[in-house]
């Protein structure tokens, strides 16, 4: 494995790549995203569940499951989801331009932006996919990779 695929995966991971409906199933649609779970998405998510303040959270001590969901719409928005073309307002309608509002609005919408709404879920995916395929690279990389370096 070369030290150039290793950078190249990061940076896709971080940058982030164009994922289409063979993926998420969306017609037409493509996002732009980050890996699920990138670096800032961790310590995002980090910093917003510790700051749940007691009163929110269960008599265990866990964090309720609207809490959650609004943590993460935060982390797609503010570290996953970079951009999207292909989304129409209606079937055959105009183009839905990407903003960071119009992201904001759609993904707080109750019905667009909910747990299991497709347009939700298809961000996700794309996202997992970008992280999915970096690692699925590196494993076939090493795996492949017989021969030892120099120093060993």
């Amino acid at each position: 494995m070369s030290l150039d695929m290793y950078e190249a995966e990061a940076t896709r991971a971080l940058d982030g790549a164009w994922v289409g409906p063979a993926i998420h199933k969306l017609d037409k649609v493509q996002f732009r995203v980050r890996a699920w779970a990138n670096p800032e998405f961790i310590t995002l998510r980090d910093r917003l569940m510790a700051s749940v303040p007691r009163d929110k959270r269960t008599p265990d001590g866990d964090i309720p499951a609207d809490e959650v969901h609004r943590i993460h719409t935060e982390c797609l928005l503010q570290t996953v989801l970079l951009d999207w073309r292909g989304l129409e307002a209606t079937k055959n309608g105009p183009p839905v331009v990407y903003t960071a509002d119009k992201a904001r609005e759609l993904l707080t919408h109750p019905k667009i932006g909910s747990a299991f709404s497709p347009f939700r879920q298809a961000i996700v995916a794309s996202a997992t996919q970008v992280a999915k395929e970096g690692r699925e690279q590196l494993e076939e990389e090493i795996k492949n990779s017989n021969e030892p370096s120099a120093g060993a």
